[in-house]
């Protein structure tokens, strides 16, 4: 499958057709997805429901970007992943090829700043292999998600897990650059379509500033 976030414009950024990930063989691709089924817990944040970021220390970078040794650690998962800036081209998200490495979307907000949506796909497998976000769907409401770079430690808590059809899109509050800060997590789950080689759902883990 191709490793990618298919983007469309309607007034703010909305995933029309998710992640896709690298074609394996369709028996093996529909196994790993029937073990996620559709999740609804919690409640997904309002425009207005999210508190500052809390930090243990000055950050060290200025808005807008990710700094170069930053890992996202979930300790239900874990997950203890590499992130490194992905964009978009010809309104497609690229997603980092290692399944073990964690893509910011690099055009929307970064994870500690004041406002607006941080984005951070990862693969659920990827040729076979396990990704960073294979467990994704596990989360539930009140779990610390952090995120470590040189001399600053962010921290964030889980407030809702969804899922999302790919043929419906995702709400625009999940790539709003504006509004009170939160972080999105992303990855593929639903049943394998093994015509087009894709998952058809997104499954989206919502975070707040702890």
């Amino acid at each position: 499958m191709r490793r990618a976030i298919a983007l469309a414009a309607a007034g703010l950024l909305a995933v029309l057709v998710g992640i896709a990930l690298l074609r394996e063989p369709a028996e093996r691709a529909s196994a790993r997805a029937a073990i996620h089924p559709v999740v609804n817990r919690g409640t997904v944040p309002t425009i207005s429901s999210s508190a500052p970021p809390s930090r243990s220390s000055a950050r060290q970078r200025g808005p807008g970007t990710v700094a170069a040794g930053a890992h996202l650690r979930i300790a239900r998962l874990g997950v203890d992943s590499r992130v490194v800036p992905v964009r978009v081209h010809d309104g497609v998200m690229g997603v980092p090829r290692d399944p073990q490495v964690v893509g910011w979307w690099r055009d929307g907000a970064a994870p500690g700043d004041a406002g607006g949506t941080a984005v951070l796909v990862g693969h659920v497998n990827y040729a076979g292999v396990d990704g960073a976000f294979a467990r994704l769907p596990d989360l539930r409401p009140g779990d610390p998600v952090r995120l470590d770079e040189p001399g600053a430690h962010l921290r964030y808590r889980v407030v809702a897990v969804r899922t999302y059809p790919k043929a419906r899109g995702l709400p625009a509050i999940a790539f709003t650059r504006s509004g009170p800060p939160r972080l999105v997590l992303i990855t593929c789950g639903g049943p394998f379509d093994a015509t087009t080689g894709n998952y058809e759902d997104n499954v989206v883990v919502w975070a707040v500033p702890a």
